[in-house]
């Protein structure tokens, strides 16, 4: 386990804490399959925004696409000299990208402004989603302007500012635009009749859920079926999904729907891909996790960097696992958050460093990774912490817990049975050991055998304690067997046939409790 004692943070700042993802601008004015490779969102500027070019963004443009930054922005600060738009707007994008000048987005929002100004589409929705994206909470009228430049661009027919002007109002924006599900409609339906793709998929996503009204989720399959026509990738991965979990799964529909997205560079199309040939053809589910590793997509980063692990598809690689799971790290990635924590603590192809492992836990269990919650967890209630400290480890076991993650509910239940003051609730407890031990959680078939068999929070009853330490001890407990059989003597040889028959017949089938 990792060592909190060199840390100064404490769990109760620490879980109201934002995570905020690190801010990434990428702007394309082109509907592009989802999860597009970063050739692609680095071409979509050169290529879908700038109509004509002069002679010198012409040659800026195939310094762009060659990757000579400095050349590039050499001669577009020659061509904005000339007041020339488009090289206003592709200065602006290499400003936010940091690309042959320092990364500065009030510098790019200056030179987005000054070629909006002049009409340039492409300009005017790269303003509308810098100030957006960039607003402080409670920037009303900064939103609100973003807002307009979109919704200016939208006027003019541009898909693309329609579809972001329907997922700024269907999400919102905290303190400073609350979510208008009706008004996210209208703007799908508007980019969807402007052979906006991806808002048709966003359109059924809304009918699905019945986020808009009344759910219907023939009308949404419809549109998926529709979008995906149109090129959607969003909408090709949800139809295999959809065809992978449904009441009569389909793997191979839902494999032909994967390789759809993969083959027009669906980043998600090929993880969902490899998931589903990781147990067929492991091989060839770790290529299709490395196209889209090597672009950054983050779960598959994680899936990568765990063959690579494991040996698994690929030859065993420690130092390249480490690696993908520092890029997933990077990305804000929860998983990639949790295995980087793991390889900090046990030294696993890096230098052990138990405060980069705890800190790498900490922001994993932040970003809502369960596994991670617990590891905190079990940090604070086991005083690995420089004390024990059973409130902040409940802290983090409740979150573990909301999520219906086994381990942190039986954990959670521990310090309600076991611990003295305020936060002893053996009801509580029970219930919590209850719900693990419905998932097959071995511990959590056991704590309840204790509660039945000492009667806390329940009446007491040898036959159930027996049948729970059975179950307990089947399911590799070790403590429960010794258990069943302290039981066992208490009871008479025809209700432990009896009991045993029952468990037989039924073995993860909880017995009646209460």
């Amino acid at each position: 386990m990792f060592d909190f004692r060199s840390s100064s943070c404490r769990p109760n700042c620490l879980l109201q804490q934002c995570v905020l993802p690190t801010l990434v601008v990428i702007f394309s004015v082109v509907v592009a399959p989802s999860h597009s490779p970063a050739q692609s969102w680095l071409a979509a500027p050169l290529r879908g925004a700038v109509q004509n070019p002069s002679a010198k963004v012409a040659k800026a443009q195939e310094y762009l696409e060659s990757q000579r930054w400095d050349l590039a922005v050499q001669q577009l600060r020659s061509a904005v000299d000339d007041r020339d738009p488009d090289a206003q707007y592709l200065l602006g994008w290499c400003q936010a990208n940091g690309k042959g000048v320092p990364r500065s987005l009030l510098d790019a929002e200056q030179s987005f402004f000054g070629a909006a100004q002049r009409k340039h589409f492409a300009a005017m929705y790269s303003l509308g989603r810098l100030r957006i994206d960039t607003a402080q909470p409670g920037s009303s009228k900064r939103v609100a302007s973003g807002i307009q430049s979109l919704k200016d661009v939208a006027a003019l027919g541009m898909g693309a500012a329609m579809r972001r002007l329907g997922q700024i109002y269907r999400s919102g924006i905290p303190g400073s635009l609350k979510p208008d599900l009706v008004e996210a409609q209208s703007w799908f339906q508007k980019a969807g009749a402007a052979g906006d793709a991806e808002s048709l998929y966003h359109q059924g996503e809304m009918l699905e859920d019945g986020e808009s009204g009344k759910a219907d989720p023939a009308a949404a399959l419809a549109l998926y079926n529709k979008a995906a026509a149109n090129g959607s990738t969003s909408a090709m991965v949800k139809l295999g999904v959809l065809a992978q979990s449904g009441s009569k799964p389909d793997r191979e529909l839902a494999m032909r729907w994967f390789e759809k997205a993969a083959a027009l560079q669906s980043l998600e199309g090929h993880h969902r891909l490899g998931k589903l040939l990781q147990a067929s053809d492991p091989r060839k589910a770790v290529e299709e996790f490395r196209l889209a590793a090597q672009e950054g997509y983050a779960p598959a980063l994680v899936d990568y960097g765990i063959a690579q692990e494991e040996g698994v598809g690929t030859s065993k690689d420690i130092a390249g696992a480490v690696k993908a799971y520092q890029e997933a790290a990077e990305a804000g990635d929860p998983v990639g958050l949790f295995r980087l924590a793991i390889c900090y603590e046990q030294g696993l192809g890096i230098r052990k460093d138990q405060n980069n492992a705890f800190e790498s836990f900490q922001l994993s269990g932040q970003a809502g990774y369960a596994e991670a919650q617990y590891r905190m967890g079990k940090g604070y209630a086991s005083g690995v912490v420089s004390v024990k400290d059973h409130i902040a480890a409940a802290a983090w076991f409740q979150l573990g817990a909301a999520q219906g993650h086994a381990p942190s509910q039986c954990a959670l239940g521990e310090i309600y049975e076991t611990t003295a003051g305020a936060l002893q609730d053996p009801d509580a407890a029970f219930e919590l050991y209850r719900s693990a031990a419905g998932q097959g959680y071995a511990e959590a078939w056991f704590r309840l055998g204790r509660m039945v068999e000492t009667g806390k929070a329940v009446a007491v009853n040898l036959e159930a304690a027996y049948y729970l330490y059975l179950g307990a001890s089947q399911k590799g407990y070790s403590e429960a067997e010794g258990m069943a059989g302290s039981v066992a003597r208490r009871l008479t040889p025809a209700v432990v046939k009896a009991v045993e028959k029952n468990f037989n017949a039924a073995p993860d089938q909880l017995p009646n409790l209460r």
